[in-house]
């Protein structure tokens, strides 16, 4: 079994490895095809989830056609900490912040991208493992 107790805080997103090599899974996350590290058990085809923390997910404001819309906004001092409703379910994302008036208000249509080399994928049943963990870490946001 493979155990995730690295995992912390982190997104999981429902893919399909549309190709598996060499540790390598071909997935489409927020519309774009990306090649994302994965464990050895997930299999083209089969149910997996795209494991990604909110620190690696960017977000840019659009005036439509985007692939989310920000439900609400925190900001941290560093960092602001945004939470997006997309087509598979809400995401976290966690940015710097240059200035506070420069925030995303809810209500934002935002593109979104992820940093795939910092990224993985898992098998549907090692993620539902990882997210029901006995010691939990800090809020994990699971999409449906």
């Amino acid at each position: 079994m493979f155990v995730a107790d690295f995992i912390g805080r982190a997104n999981f997103i429902k893919v399909s490895p549309q190709r598996v090599e060499d540790g390598t899974a071909r997935v489409v996350a927020f519309g774009r095809d990306a090649s994302v590290p994965c464990h050895d058990d997930v299999r083209a085809g089969e149910p997996a989830y795209l494991v990604v923390r909110p620190e690696t997910v960017s977000l840019k404001p659009v005036v439509a056609d985007g692939d989310g819309v920000v439900l609400n906004s925190v900001f941290h001092g560093a960092t602001a900490e945004y939470q997006i409703e997309t087509a598979t379910g809400t995401i976290v994302a966690t940015a710097p912040t240059p200035d506070p008036l420069e925030m995303l208000d809810e209500g934002t249509n935002v593109s979104l991208d992820f940093d795939e080399y910092r990224s993985y994928v898992l098998r549907k049943q090692s993620a539902q493992v990882a997210a029901q963990d006995p010691h939990p870490a800090p809020q994990v946001f699971a999409t449906t």
